[in-house]
């Protein structure tokens, strides 16, 4: 427990998982008017900010992207 006068550290914070490994989220990808979205598979667990490898189901190809909010992720 804290008191209201103690000091609040990051390290004590807990973030909440944007996503977890295996779930399917949404690959998008856009530049000017038009955007471009696929269903992947998340290779891990990751919170917003990271850099993860998703998983293509139809190709099995692996890419990289960007968790930008909760089962959403930017390709990089």
């Amino acid at each position: 427990g804290l008191r209201a006068s103690d000091i609040l550290w990051k390290g004590m914070l807990e973030k909440e998982r944007a996503i977890r490994a295996g779930d399917l989220v949404q690959l998008k990808s856009s530049e000017g008017a038009w955007e471009v979205s696929l269903n992947v598979i998340a290779q891990q667990d990751a919170y917003i900010g990271d850099v993860i490898g998703l998983k293509n189901p139809k190709t099995n190809n692996i890419l990289m992207g960007q968790v930008v909010g909760r089962g959403e992720v930017e390709l990089r």
